[in-house]
């Protein structure tokens, strides 16, 4: 019956230790996950802003030739600067979409890491246990004299010095 405590003590610190790595795993889906969902909201800004982009250049056109004027200089500069502005707009967006979602995913990779590195940590921890429920000797040592002691100064001794 020696053998049980071994066994029960490896079963509880594999458990421990499966525990921990599926943690890690489910840490790393849900980052995933969440970086999906940001550039998932970010495609969707994107296009809002595209559309106002289209409307926008189709009521500056439709007011400058209502207005009657034509297409070339000042007009046209600032059409020009109002595409370029919602160009500037989505490369914003889509810059910043695509680095909060390398963020989680990365934050999902270190979980996921951290996570298998305790597990690990766990399961040797498990088997140096067991290690101590066996008593295995790790080195056996012989002398004759039983009388061997360590030098401990005395506090007299190390304050007369």
């Amino acid at each position: 019956m020696s053998w049980v405590l071994p066994v029960m003590s490896l079963v509880g610190t594999g458990l421990q230790a499966f525990g921990q790595y599926q943690q890690g795993k489910q840490q790393k889906q849900a980052y995933d996950y969440n970086a999906a969902v940001i550039e998932q909201e970010g495609a969707v800004k994107e296009y809002q802003i595209g559309k106002e982009e289209t409307i926008m250049g189709g009521s500056q056109r439709a007011a400058y030739a209502k207005a009657g004027v034509m297409l070339k200089g000042s007009a046209l500069d600032v059409m020009l600067e109002s595409a370029t502005n919602y160009e500037f707009d989505k490369l914003n967006l889509k810059f910043s979409t695509e680095s909060q979602a390398l963020q989680a995913r990365y934050a999902g990779i270190t979980a996921q890491n951290k996570a298998t590195f305790g597990a690990g940590m766990t399961l040797l921890g498990g088997v140096l246990k067991i290690g101590d429920y066996a008593k295995i000797p790790t080195h056996t040592t012989t002398t004759t004299d039983s009388t061997i002691t360590p030098y401990m100064p005395s506090p007299t001794n190390v304050y007369n010095q």
